[in-house]
């Protein structure tokens, strides 16, 4: 295998990775605002009277975007492969925005329920 081709696996699976630490992050946070109802009550209970399943129900989402981001980057990770070996890559373009979009939804519904949380 030519230099190049190594440099670009290297590359390729270094991304890779990324991917792979990102999806662990969002799946944690998935827990930790899980727990935040739970946290909620037992601190100041105002969030009592809340939906006990608005915190779960987001730390869910949370959790299953970094499921999703997880399959995406075994999918990605294999398509460079296979390009990269076959000197046909080509960027993924609006996969890449789709999945940025889907993780930016998910954050944003979190932004509103913390808020919702601190009473704003």
């Amino acid at each position: 295998m030519p230099s190049g081709k190594v440099t670009d696996d290297l590359a390729n699976e270094r991304t890779f990775l990324a991917w792979v630490r990102t999806s662990i992050a969002l799946m944690g946070f998935g827990v930790v605002i899980a727990r935040l109802r739970f946290l909620a009550v037992e601190v100041g209970g105002h969030a009592a009277s809340m939906s006990p399943n608005r915190s779960t129900w987001l730390g869910l989402a949370f959790a299953a975007v970094g499921l999703f981001t997880l399959v995406f980057a075994a999918f990605s990770y294999t398509r460079s492969r296979r390009a990269i070996d076959s000197d046909a890559y080509q960027p993924l373009g609006a996969s890449l925005i789709a999945v940025s979009v889907v993780i930016f939804l998910v954050g944003l519904f979190a932004v509103g329920y913390l808020l919702t949380l601190a009473g704003v």
